[in-house]
């Protein structure tokens, strides 16, 4: 991957989030499994088809 933008948000006093920002497009949330992490998604590409309805 390349220009990859990292980082943490804050969203409580309790729960710090890590991101990756990468790419073109209208932005996708992968969620992990609980007691996983980011590594659970490994290298994928993911292509989602713009269809229309």
């Amino acid at each position: 991957m390349s220009n990859v933008k990292t980082g943490f948000v804050s969203v409580s006093p309790e729960v710090i989030l890590y991101y990756e920002d990468t790419g073109e497009g209208t932005p996708i949330v992968f969620v992990h499994e609980f007691g996983g992490d980011y590594r659970s998604w490994g290298t994928r590409h993911v292509i989602f088809p713009d269809l229309p309805g």
